[in-house]
């Protein structure tokens, strides 16, 4: 009951503030929605900046004391929302270039013609509105010094400098109050629309936490998925672009190029269809000898610049396939890499074919034509994690022993951390009879042959067996068999020091070994002897 009790305790030092013994349904919602803004361990980056849990109740206590107004940038809340303004800048930039670019108010009743796209348009700016006021509440981080910015007068000085602040406001005027106004309130109007596109960076930066709030976790993936957002939205903007220039000389002129002309005069869904088309003709280069004529200046400076937005696309689309094919075969490479090198090695040490060709099948069987720095790998892991790597690595293998299904668990990790792991090719000796043995062997993969002193095949003992157990167990007995490898094999090692550390001569799995040691010494023998024998009598009868 006591243990029960300080667990309970400790518990509650860890989540701040504290929840009272008896709470009320107001207190519980209460914390919960505390908890809602306060740093949250699941959140992606918390570790950067907490690397225990009694930093981040410190941080917790911090906030609770100091700001309780602010949203902290590492909370739950903050986690949902950047996956609510990638969405939500998403809908705000397409539709702000599409109604730059299509959306036509009448000036005698604003809601004649569009009325619903000039009705979402309201409520997109309502809630920009909204959003510009969360701005002025949610913490920022400050990855130079690992900190974390809560006070709502560096948040505000921040927002305001940035420039964000002016864009989102400006951008969030609904266009359809000046339906009635001065030409050129009606132009500054329209192109505060375009304010909006300030946001472009921000919804970039936005790609990587969306993503791995829906399980994206693959960098390439992460930046595939960032470029084909990138542009989807360039090229929807590029098109909006074609008809919202042609739109100021029509306000001031009243006279537009024939083409903007009869453009305007079709329906919206065709407009943006031959106008996305257009657009990619110029980006692309498909169309060039009509690139000029029949254009207006400002329409012809347009298409330069989508010339100019489609080169840096194609050249951005190269360096992307480029990075994601070498991304993917980095490992190959590199494995390539030191196989040339020992080639040249090879040829330094002027090593014959026979021995250049195993050595080459080693390196292939290791690494399985990916090369990586296990030493280097290793030698940055905790003891902890290099145990846990041994016991998953040595399982497969133990489960397939059944000699070990009286051993206890702590045993077993024992073994499986003892366990050294030896790669042997085709026709390689593992054991020579008549030598002192000072391990024993277990199969983890591949077929090895058992052959007496004599040359008798005896034997194959394949994936999950193991042999030179008598050197260890039988005084003053020395290997009695030639064990080869037959095809490349992985084999892991037991030292006779740590067997004996492990298993006392009273434990079942000693007897166990024990008896299979003097089973094939006997059986060994017996082959042996009939062995010789028939090889005396064949050799007799031809005398």
């Amino acid at each position: 009951m006591e243990l029960k009790r300080t667990s309970k305790m400790m518990q509650s030092k860890l989540v701040y503030p504290p929840l009272p013994e008896h709470p009320t349904v107001w207190e519980k919602f209460k914390l919960k929605m505390e908890g809602l803004i306060q740093v949250n361990e699941t959140h992606p980056n918390t570790i950067e900046y907490f690397k225990s849990e009694i930093s981040i109740l410190r941080e917790k206590k911090r906030h609770c004391k100091n700001f309780k107004f602010t949203i902290h940038p590492l909370s739950k809340f903050n986690e949902f929302y950047e996956v609510w303004c990638f969405f939500f800048y998403a809908l705000l930039l397409i539709f702000k270039a599409f109604d730059f670019g299509f959306i036509r108010i009448s000036i005698d009743d604003p809601f004649a013609a569009y009325a619903e796209f000039i009705i979402v348009s309201i409520i997109l700016d309502v809630l920009s509105l909204i959003n510009i006021c969360l701005q002025f509440l949610i913490g920022y981080t400050v990855p130079e010094n690992r900190t974390i910015e809560l006070s709502l007068k560096q948040i505000m000085l921040k927002y305001l400098s940035s420039g964000h602040f002016y864009c989102d406001l400006f951008s969030s005027i609904p266009r359809v109050i000046g339906w009635d106004c001065n030409v050129y309130i009606y132009l500054t109007l329209l192109t505060s629309n375009l304010l909006k596109l300030n946001r472009i960076r921000t919804f970039i930066t936005l790609i990587k936490p969306t993503a791995m709030f829906f399980g994206i976790r693959s960098s390439t993936n992460i930046f595939l998925l960032g470029f084909f957002c990138i542009v989807t939205l360039i090229m929807h903007i590029m098109t909006c672009f074609q008809v919202g220039i042609a739109r100021y000389r029509i306000a001031i002129t009243s006279k537009a190029s024939v083409a903007s002309y009869y453009l305007i005069k079709l329906p919206l869904e065709e407009q943006y269809i031959i106008t996305f088309f257009r657009s990619t003709e110029y980006i692309f280069l498909i169309d060039i000898p009509n690139l000029i004529s029949g254009l207006e200046p400002e329409e012809v400076l347009l298409e330069f610049v989508s010339y100019i937005v489609g080169k840096i696309l194609f050249a951005t689309v190269w360096i992307i396939t480029l990075y994601t094919f070498m991304t993917k075969r980095v490992l190959r490479v590199r494995f390539e890499e030191i196989i040339t090198e020992l080639g040249e090695y090879i040829k330094a040490k002027q090593l014959p074919d026979c021995l250049k060709t195993r050595l080459l099948k080693y390196y292939t069987y290791k690494y399985q034509n990916v090369f990586f720095n296990e030493q280097l790998m290793v030698s940055i892991l905790s003891n902890t994690l290099k145990k846990e790597i041994d016991v998953f690595l040595c399982k497969s293998l133990l489960k397939q022993q059944k000699i070990f299904a009286t051993v206890p668990a702590k045993t077993i990790v024992q073994v499986m951390s003892y366990l050294v792991p030896q790669i042997y090719l085709p026709n390689d000796l593992v054991i020579q009879s008549g030598t002192v043995g000072d391990c024993m062997y277990f199969i983890g993969s591949g077929t090895v042959a058992v052959i007496s002193p004599s040359g008798k095949e005896l034997c194959h003992l394949i994936d999950g067996d193991f042999f030179g157990e008598a050197a260890l167990i039988i005084k003053e007995q020395k290997r009695f068999t030639n064990i080869i490898a037959i095809e490349a094999s992985k084999i892991y090692m037991l030292h006779k020091t740590h067997f004996e550390k492990l298993f006392e001569k009273t434990d079942k799995v000693y007897t166990i070994f024990l008896e299979t040691a003097k089973r094939r010494l006997e059986e060994t023998r017996a082959a042996e002897v009939e062995y010789k024998k028939k090889f005396f009598d064949q050799a007799h009868k031809k005398d």
